[in-house]
């Protein structure tokens, strides 16, 4: 069992020093880090759940 443990972690370093996670990360970071696209995203999540909500009502159901 500790071999395979030390094997998980040696692919899992392996793997943080690949380029294309570099990349994805440097990405992840810069979107987080983007406040206009955070608040963008959080218009299209509250957009969503409206829509969600008002699909749910049953026929006729109102607003109130």
């Amino acid at each position: 069992m500790d071999k395979i443990i030390a094997k998980t972690i040696e692919l899992a370093h392996e793997l943080m020093g690949d380029e294309r996670f570099l990349k994805y990360n440097q990405a992840h970071e810069a979107n987080d880090a983007d406040t206009e696209l955070q608040r963008l995203i959080g218009d299209f999540n509250l957009s969503r759940m409206n829509l969600h909500r008002e699909m749910s009502k049953e026929p006729g159901e109102t607003n109130e």
